[in-house]
């Protein structure tokens, strides 16, 4: 079973892509990065949804965007396996670059239709992308 997991912190964008994978995946999702680090440390990902900005919970300081490019930092050393698509809403050049470093499968502007976002993340989950 691929193993997905889902860092955003809007409720209703999570319950809407989540609905999406009912069957055939397991999906856990992290609000903040204390929860998104804890995810990463004791699991293996096929891919990872990556909203850039969401709360820093305890674990990193700084503006919410850097909690997001430490995230992907973290699962890049990790693992560079794992299929990352980055969500962005708007973010500074100087951040769009930091995230470039890590090789993001996607990043991609918000707001996504979650149908495309969907196909998108179960191509990379399949090889397809």
């Amino acid at each position: 079973m691929i193993k997905i997991l889902i860092v955003e912190d809007e409720y209703e964008f999570i319950e809407d892509i989540g609905e999406r994978f009912k069957e055939g995946y397991e999906v856990d999702v992290a609000r903040d990065a204390s929860e998104a680090k804890g995810y990463i440390e004791k699991n293996k990902y096929g891919v990872v949804l990556l909203d850039i900005m969401f709360p820093t919970g305890d674990s990193i300081s700084g503006p919410p965007e850097r909690a997001g490019v430490e995230i992907l930092k973290m699962i890049r050393e990790k693992s560079s396996e794992t299929k990352v698509v980055v969500l962005t809403g708007v973010v500074s050049g100087k951040t769009i670059s930091s995230i470039k470093e890590y090789h993001p499968e996607e990043l991609i502007n918000k707001p996504i239709d979650g149908n495309e976002l969907y196909d998108l993340m179960i191509g990379l989950a399949k090889g397809d992308s």
